[in-house]
């Protein structure tokens, strides 16, 4: 006995002592109360009143501590014991499972999930997405999106069942960069707007042309659009360009140049110099009297113009009504005319002509190169001047210190003519022909444009060359670096002089008096 209760715990013990006086509540057949059901200690179960096994193992009315898990987020089905099990009465097994009264038959939690997107979630948000959830009650195969408009991470908004920052316009949501499907030239950007349509780039494809402020435009003939966004035509626009007369009833004017505001010209037979606005804007004559004017070019608030007929080279204030300055007199027939920040330079085209120049403000003149036979253009940079010419067919150059050498980078040049520098490239126009070559003669020429009927004078910008082709009555231009050349303009008379600034192209057309812009150039 001794050794028995060795092996009974104190609380069998006392459980045994209580069952002895308890004997229906204990559930022995003989009144004699079994810690372990048969003699033995920690035995599983107890003997029933008709010889029926009934389950003990839970006995104690608590949830069985190997599946009443709390982190688990379900209730198991054999945890939830009632702690009253019955006497079998019919030799079977009372399992207390089946007499559970929290399990659920007794209405507990259904244990539902949603299977979805390869994946299984428990009711409620899914984790890592606040804009789904599962709702078993809705759909066990699919989630559910929270409604539009729930905010969500950082200042974000849920919409069609993803967080982000949509546009949210009339009653729908859009993606950013979806466009208006009312209007290709209009996009969700919610940088711009969340509420409302953003307009697309200017000049992005559309439908009819390219995008303009919102608007699809065709820049071919949209008088608004004219060749480019934002480009109003007051004329026709045609083919893309809108060419505007500027100014009427000039005689023959001859060289045109412009500044930010206005453009200038020379007229050869009416001996005057005149301007307008870049728009066209009035007429105005800046001086008179003058034996056929010629080459023209501005710098800052001056006017620096070569007459001809005269033999002189002037400068006229940019506003008229000041005095004309004579900076070089007794000249053999200046005709053309250019300048840089110090100077100005000119080329006497007459018998034994020479390229010569003097400072802006005035003082001695210096004899670059001197017995040159028809020098008709000129261009210098910072070490050089260049001339074409026309008589023999060259072109030359010559430094500008008046060192007096000349150098000849071509021959054969027939009718050579305008002559404009580009860099570190020369650009001239021939009889049908527009031709480049280094400023070092190096490498030959290149022919940049054939077919041409009379080119005239020439101008340029950092990616494009432009001439006047006076047979050809016409205005074109051409990538420095070739390919096709385009035409700006048609059905001019003799245009003659040509300027360029940065978005368009001026000529003087000689026989028919006028002076043109073309925009874009």
């Amino acid at each position: 006995m001794t050794r028995l209760v060795g092996r009974i715990s104190r609380a069998q013990l006392a459980w045994t002592v209580v069952c002895t006086g308890l004997l229906a509540a204990c559930g022995g057949s003989d009144g004699t109360a079994t810690p372990g059901g048969d003699g033995g200690p920690d035995a599983p179960s107890t003997t029933g009143h008709d010889g029926a096994t009934k389950d003990t193992g839970s006995h104690d009315g608590a949830h069985d501590s190997a599946s009443d898990s709390k982190g688990s987020g379900k209730h198991d089905a054999g945890s939830n014991d009632s702690g009253h099990a019955d006497a079998g009465a019919d030799g079977g097994t009372n399992d207390a499972t089946a007499n559970d009264a929290g399990g659920d038959g007794a209405g507990g939690d259904s244990g539902q999930v949603c299977n979805a997107n390869e994946g299984t979630y428990p009711p409620g948000p899914v984790a890592g997405d606040s804009c789904e959830v599962c709702d078993p009650a809705t759909s066990t195969t699919s989630l559910m999106n929270v409604a539009d408009g729930t905010a969500c991470g950082d200042a974000g908004t849920c919409y069609s069942g993803h967080c982000g920052t949509p546009c949210h316009i009339g009653s729908a949501y859009y993606d950013p960069g979806v466009a208006n499907p009312a209007n290709g030239c209009e996009v969700c950007d919610p940088a711009t707007s969340t509420t409302a349509w953003s307009n697309m780039a200017s000049g992005t494809t559309c439908s009819t042309g390219v995008c303009c402020a919102g608007t699809c435009a065709n820049t071919q003939t949209d008088s608004n659009n004219c060749g480019g966004c934002g480009l109003t035509c007051t004329t026709a626009c045609t083919t893309g360009e809108c060419i505007t007369t500027l100014a009427t009833g000039q005689s023959f004017p001859l060289r045109v140049a412009v500044d930010g505001t206005n453009v200038y010209w020379t007229n050869f037979g009416g001996g005057t110099v005149a301007t307008t606005t870049l728009t066209g804007t009035g007429t105005t004559t800046l001086a008179t009297g003058f034996g056929h004017p010629a080459g023209i070019a501005v710098s800052g608030a001056t006017l620096y113009v070569a007459n001809f007929s005269d033999q002189t080279v002037v400068a006229i204030p940019t506003t008229g009504g000041g005095t004309v300055t004579t900076l070089a007199s007794s000249q053999n027939e200046p005709y053309a005319l250019v300048t840089d920040a110090t100077n100005v330079y000119w080329a006497n085209i007459g018998i034994s002509g020479g390229i010569l120049s003097a400072p802006l403000v005035g003082g001695s003149t210096v004899t670059i190169a001197s017995g040159i036979t028809s020098p008709t253009a000129l261009t210098v940079d910072a070490n050089f001047a260049y001339w074409t010419n026309t008589t023999t067919g060259t072109v030359a150059k010559a430094a500008l210190n008046g060192g007096g050498t000349v150098s000849t980078l071509a021959t054969g040049q027939t009718s050579v003519n305008g002559i404009a520098l580009n860099g570190s490239l020369l650009d001239w126009t021939a009889s049908t022909s527009v031709v480049t070559e280094s400023v070092t003669g190096v490498g030959g020429t290149l022919t940049l444009a054939s077919g041409q009927l009379g080119p005239q004078s020439i101008a340029v910008d950092s990616n494009n060359v432009y001439w006047a082709d006076y047979t050809g009555g016409s205005i074109v231009k051409q990538s420095q670096s070739g390919g096709t050349a385009v035409t700006i303009a048609t059905n001019q008379a003799s245009p003659d002089g040509i300027a360029v600034d940065a978005t368009s192209v001026y000529w003087a057309d000689y026989m028919s008096g006028t002076i043109m812009k073309a925009t874009p150039k």
